[in-house]
């Protein structure tokens, strides 16, 4: 799992399986190790690489606060050109669903196929207010109180309720990771979601593209997802379903999203 020394800072990534490529960036505050259901199951079929966001796991330091999903788009495609990858499929999360789409639309030749979890356009009713509550949060009570108000918004009550004494263990080790954000990495990566805004550029994206997000979502509901679909032609656009259908997907319904991304990508990469 190495670490790139890159112009404007370390990337650090990891990387699992042969084939083509297929890029994951992860959301707000998260790191590689959030894809820990993804990867031994896609990695089967491609070449999965996992980067950290700049302010995020071990990729330092953080971006300047004026930084913008363009800026975290850049910063992915100088890895990739570091890697000698020219072309590569895209999965993005949440706040890194926003960096993928930026990405798509710097870079529209290079990308294979472009799935978008839980992402949206730009500003909108729900994505907007939940961004600033996360800001708000960081500022007044720091990086631990941020993370674990996250993951109590992003899951399910069903995954929460499930068994307590997991769910309590499962917040203790995000609290106490040693490679949680930073501060300055957490506040960077939300003011660049809330400034995000490719509504105007994503009606230029051609290659085959996927958006999903869950039924009770609460920071990109079901509206807010097929409002971004609706602006790429030809997009394909998916709503996860069930009481564990929340904001966290990959990791609630990990089967199920495997299975979707897996399907996905894979046709676009024997077409």
């Amino acid at each position: 799992m190495p670490s790139i020394e890159l112009p404007f800072g370390s990337v650090f990534y990891r990387e699992k399986g042969e084939g083509a490529a297929l890029v994951m960036i992860m959301g707000t505050g998260a790191d590689h190790t959030s894809w820990a259901r993804q990867v031994p199951v896609l990695s089967r079929a491609f070449r999965v690489l996992t980067p950290d966001n700049r302010g995020s796991g071990r990729s330092v330091p953080a971006p300047p606060p004026d930084a913008t999903t363009e800026d975290f788009a850049r910063e992915t495609l100088a890895l990739l050109d570091h890697l000698a990858i020219e072309r590569f499929h895209l999965v993005g999360f949440s706040f890194g669903s926003a960096v993928a789409s930026a990405v798509a639309v710097a870079a529209p030749a290079r990308v294979i196929a472009l799935s978008l979890h839980a992402g949206w356009a730009g500003p909108n009713p729900a994505t907007t207010p939940a961004l600033e509550r996360s800001l708000a949060r960081v500022r007044e009570e720091g990086v631990v109180a941020f993370l674990v108000a996250a993951c109590e918004r992003n899951f399910s009550p069903t995954f929460r309720e499930s068994d307590p004494l997991v769910w309590q263990s499962f917040l203790k080790n995000v609290a106490n990771s040693v490679t949680r954000p930073s501060l300055e990495g957490v506040l960077a990566q939300a003011h660049a979601g809330l400034r995000h805004d490719v509504r105007a550029k994503l009606p230029s994206l051609a290659m085959p593209v996927l958006v999903t997000t869950g039924e009770h979502d609460p920071v990109v509901p079901p509206a807010v997802a097929e409002d971004l679909a609706s602006r790429i032609p030809g997009a394909r656009f998916h709503v996860f379903r069930g009481p564990r259908a929340w904001h966290a997907i990959p990791l609630e319904m990990a089967d199920e999203f495997n299975a979707l991304v897996l399907e996905f990508h894979g046709s676009a990469a024997a077409n």
